[in-house]
Parts: structure tokens; sequence; C-alpha cells
């Protein structure tokens, strides 16, 4: 005597497989199974372990005229993850003001400025020591810096609190979500290091997404010039964003010079 075995009678099967694309999530497979209400109740209940440990991103299931009906979702492609988000299509770009904050004796002064003194210059930098020491130490030592002098200037910010100043800078920032399975890494490569805009590991890399409405803007940034190193890469940061998906985000943040010695900034005997 034959047994016969209808598939999706006894058991379940797999039915449909559709992928979607969408900015968030970038690459999803839906795969939809069907069979009677037991058994896709069985696999609903093994899928809620594959989702809390990051294998699937969301089961769902339903009852239509007596069959069963479970759709399960992975972000990134295929069911093994081999499949990450682009990074072209997914990243999203932003050019912000930021405020940094620098030490009082790394002002070269403003003489673009009507009545501005260029009070940090090289060849003051003796007399402004002597008059930060005679500051710092209630005159016991150093010496009070000569009347008229550009260190005068120095020593009378000291004396009113003032030992930093601000500037206005912008920053490049990048972002881009991603779920538990994602190949995307984080970039450590010229971290702490400046860089031009022209696509070098470290690079802040516009032109690979097609950013030429924002390269445009950071041509209108005072001081910018293409040809200097004028972005320092700052270290990436990753943020969990609901259960499943984490943000990945990446800054430059611009200065008109970076130090040659500290930053690998550009050579010149005006950059130490």
């Amino acid at each position: 005597m034959s047994i016969f075995r209808v598939i999706g009678l006894n058991d379940y099967t797999k039915v449909a497989t559709r992928r979607e694309y969408t900015q968030e999530s970038g690459q999803t497979t839906i795969t939809t199974y069907k069979g009677p209400p037991d058994p896709i109740n069985d696999l609903y209940d093994s899928s809620l372990a594959a989702v809390q440990n990051g294998e699937i991103d969301s089961v769902t299931t339903s009852v239509e005229n007596g069959e069963g009906i479970l759709e399960i979702k992975v972000a990134d492609g295929d069911q093994d993850g081999n499949d990450p988000n682009t990074i072209q299509n997914n990243t999203i770009w932003e050019l912000i003001g930021q405020d940094i904050f620098k030490n009082l004796r790394s002002y070269p002064g403003a003489p673009d400025i009507s009545g501005a003194v260029p009070f940090n210059l090289d060849a003051d930098q003796d007399e402004m020591e002597s008059a930060r020491l005679y500051f710092e130490t209630a005159q016991q030592d150093g010496d009070p810096p000569s009347g008229g002098s550009n260190a005068e200037v120095y020593y009378n910010l000291l004396l009113r609190g003032t030992d930093q100043y601000i500037r206005s800078t912008a920053v490049l920032r990048t972002t881009i979500t991603v779920s538990r399975r994602s190949l995307i890494t984080l970039d450590w490569k010229g971290v702490d290091r400046a860089w031009k805009i022209d696509g070098e590991d470290g690079s802040p890399n516009l032109d690979q997404t097609g950013q030429g409405a924002l390269i445009g803007q950071i041509t209108q940034l005072p001081g910018y010039d293409a040809t200097k190193k004028q972005w320092l890469k700052r270290a990436p940061q990753l943020t969990q964003t609901g259960r499943r998906n984490y943000t990945v985000a990446q800054e430059w943040w611009f200065a008109e010079y970076w130090s040659r010695n500290l930053y690998g900034g550009d050579a010149g005997t005006d950059n130490p």
C-alpha cells in the first residue's frame, strides 16, 4: 500500500521568498511559510529565540481559511547575513557647525580687526611665558610684561580669567544604520590624522557617494583649500538603535591648518 504525502498537509513548507529595500534597513529578505496551524505555531515558537539571538529580525504568523501562514524577515540580504547594507546608498551625510575651545597661547591674533593686537607672534613667546609665570605664581616668578607690549594683552586676558578662546568650525558627519548581522565595521584607518577630500584611506570620500551638492557648500568655508589637509578624522561611534539595529557614525573636523607634528598636517614653517 502506497502512502502519499501532500506538501503542506502534515507540515509547513516554504512557498515564497521576496526582497525589499528601504533606506533604513537596506536589503531585506522576506520568506513565507504555509501549512497546518499547529506546525506553523511550532515554527513561530522556535523562531522567537532566533529573533532574540539576532539570527533573524522579525517573525509574524496568522491563520487564514484554516491555513497557517508565517513570515520571517531578515535584513542585510539572505538569512546568512552575506549581503551587507550598501554604503553608497544608505550613508547619510551632514555638514554641521561645531565649537572648538583652544588654549589662549595658540591664538594668532586678528590683524584684520581694527584695533586688534596680534599678541601671540613667535617673537613674543619668551615674554609671554614670563608673563604667564608672573600671573600664575602671584607675582613670585617671571616678570610683568612691559607696557604697550603684545604680551601685556595676553597678561590682561589672564587677569580676567580668560585662558581659552572659541572658534567655530565645520564638521562632516556620516551615519549609516545597520543590523546586528551587517558586515560593515568601524573604520579606524587614519583616525587623529588630517586629510584632504581626495578619496585616500581616512579621507571623507564624498565623490564615491555622489555628494556633489555637499562638496559645493564645503568650498564656501572660510579658509578652505582643496590642496591642504584640513579634515581631522575623529574616532568612529557605534550606537544601538532599537533591539536589532545599530548606527555607525564618523566625523571629520575642519580647520584651516592642523599641526604637522600632532596630526600629520601640511608641512610649513608656520605650522609646527
